[in-house]
């Protein structure tokens, strides 16, 4: 009994005195059991270590792409949408592999047909501007766009982000479809499907 109690005070004054060390402890074994669920092919946890890796650096982990592209492409061949639209980011941004249009137009559009409406907006813009081995291509960008439009705007504290994607996927497509170069490249009869 003695020595549960010392332990007790002794872990209360580590975390009292020194509160990053304790909690730095703590987020390593927290990681160890998130990469422990993630080897044994859980999706979310493999999504969920691409995020630390790519996005942190302070949470007992340094920021690696390699690392993070490594989970996100196991998540990602789970059919996972949103690993497979981190993936693409990271191929259209050039963040851990050469950039690739392509690929990203490829994972984006495998999350963008799940419904995830950051993966449908980014299709949208990909396609309105030419890329590097990538056609121009005015109907899709409306296509994805009128997708991304059409998406119910859910509340949701955690990724306030996604609040403005319908309605600034509204407001390019009013403005592909009013500009000279979209009218010189265009049959005006397709468009009119998607609305």
């Amino acid at each position: 009994m003695h020595i549960l109690k010392y332990f007790l005070l002794i872990t209360t004054c580590t975390a009292y005195f020194f509160p990053q060390t304790f909690a730095v402890e703590v987020t390593k074994v927290n990681i160890t059991k998130l990469e422990h669920r993630a080897n044994q092919d859980s999706a979310e946890d493999q999504y969920n270590l691409g995020q630390l890796y790519e996005k942190t650096n302070n949470q007992g982990i340094t920021q690696d792409y390699f690392k993070a592209i490594e989970w996100y492409t196991k998540a990602a061949n789970q059919g996972l949408a949103k690993a497979q639209y981190s993936l693409g980011k990271l191929y259209e941004k050039s963040q851990g592999v050469p950039q690739d249009y392509a690929k990203a137009v490829e994972l984006y559009t495998k999350a963008a047909n799940q419904g995830l409406v950051d993966a449908q907006y980014s299709l949208g813009q990909l396609y309105e501007k030419k890329h590097q081995n990538m056609p121009q291509d005015y109907t899709k960008a409306i296509e994805w766009y009128t997708k991304a439009a059409n998406q119910k705007i859910i509340l949701n504290k955690n990724n306030i982000a996604s609040y403005a994607i319908p309605r600034n996927s509204y407001y390019r497509i009013v403005n592909l479809i009013s500009s000279a170069d979209f009218k010189k490249s265009q049959n005006i009869p397709i468009i009119k499907e998607f609305f």
